[in-house]
């Protein structure tokens, strides 16, 4: 967890950040995934209290992952 901006979550794959949540002003969490929602351009996936952020994160990575040859 990253407690610079405030609580966090970061994914890393290989050296590179693939996913992080962000803690919402009130409640819930932000969500960017690359490959799903990763340029700024995107809208950020809002996930609420019930969910942990790294198990929904790592199901959106495997469901999105971008093949590879």
């Amino acid at each position: 967890m990253n407690y610079k901006r405030g609580p966090a979550w970061d994914m890393f794959e290989d050296g590179k950040l693939v996913a992080y949540a962000k803690r919402a002003k009130k409640e819930g969490w932000f969500v960017r995934i690359s490959e799903l929602n990763g340029t700024p351009d995107t809208e950020k996936l809002y996930i609420g209290d019930d969910v942990f952020p790294i198990n929904f994160m790592n199901i959106m990575l495997s469901m999105h992952k971008k093949d590879t040859p």
